[in-house]
């Protein structure tokens, strides 16, 4: 007779996992059903069902971030894409007038419209992204700052996201993916891979979609490589978006600029413009002047 299966190792594996799971969701929600509203990181799990009856979670690593910046906070999640430097240069960069349309094409966990709004908050703010797990971020760092009535979250594609907002936008701003599909290492991750390779949207397709998206006069303002500059400048003239504001970002005075502010304009003249480079850090290595006023600390 063949001896009997064990399944007592394999049954206390699972009610191990479960249990952590399970403990670690009531560390994330504090014993309640609303997010926490500290700056503490936390951890914590989205419910799924492994057998009928029974609910197990997936691990996050979520956090709320102040963002120094009239009070407003951001959630981010390690798990997925989190924003750097290059955004909060883009938002200190981008100039929005009062009562402005502005449309984030790529918004990831919504750092765009928060950073713009604390600059000007007469303006309407939309952000649309295609990774559900990022939009769900950007729409819950919305509610948590009690912004619902200036910034709209809409998860979808890039391309279509004039038949979200319409056709007569004053602004769009985009952190777009800086390199091409096969170019450049591997990402840590999917959501990184998206978000910094052009997988699921091309250049030429951002700014087919930036040029559906403004009206006449309207302006896109991004950031991106230095490198690739010939090939943005053409692409932005084929699609009516004519570039008029250049702004070069060093690592030091004097070094090769690694990235690059841009502003076009939809069907206006040529004329470049282009202003100081942007240093990021003085002859010592620590931050410049300009760097920490964007970042809004003050030299001790």
């Amino acid at each position: 007779m063949l001896p009997r299966p064990d399944y007592r190792p394999g049954l206390c594996f699972f009610l191990c996992v479960y249990g952590i799971g399970i403990i670690v969701s009531q560390i994330r929600r504090g014993g309640k059903h609303d997010p926490p509203q500290n700056k503490a990181h936390y951890a914590g799990g989205q419910p799924g069902i492994l057998l009928p009856g029974v609910v197990c979670y997936t691990l996050t690593m979520e956090r709320i971030d102040d963002l120094q910046l009239k009070g407003l906070k951001i959630i981010q999640d390690s798990n997925l894409f989190c924003f750097g430097t290059d955004a909060v240069l883009l938002a200190d960069f981008a100039e929005i007038p009062k009562g402005a349309r502005v449309v984030d094409l790529g918004t990831g966990g919504g750092i765009l419209p928060l950073l713009l709004y604390g600059r000007q908050k007469h303006a309407r703010y939309f952000g649309i992204e295609l990774q559900p797990g990022l939009a769900s971020l950007a729409q819950r760092s919305v509610e948590l700052n009690g912004l619902g009535e200036s910034i709209e979250i809409v998860q979808g594609d890039l391309a279509n996201a004039y038949k979200h907002f319409g056709n007569a936008n004053d602004i769009a701003v985009a952190n777009p993916p800086y390199e091409k599909a096969n170019d450049g290492a591997a990402r840590s991750s999917e959501s990184h891979r998206i978000a910094r390779k052009e997988v699921c949207i091309t250049f030429d397709g951002l700014c087919k979609s930036a040029a559906r998206l403004l009206k006449t006069g309207g302006k896109f303002y991004m950031i991106h490589k230095a490198s690739r500059l010939p090939e943005l400048f053409s692409t932005l003239k084929a699609h009516r978006l004519e570039p008029k504001l250049l702004r070069f970002v060093e690592p030091h005075k004097n070094e090769e600029p690694k990235y690059t502010l841009l502003c076009a304009v939809k069907d206006a003249a040529e004329h470049l413009r282009i202003a100081p480079p942007l240093i990021l850090a003085d002859e010592r290595g620590g931050e410049s002047d300009e760097l920490r006023r964007i970042y809004r600390r003050e030299r001790g």
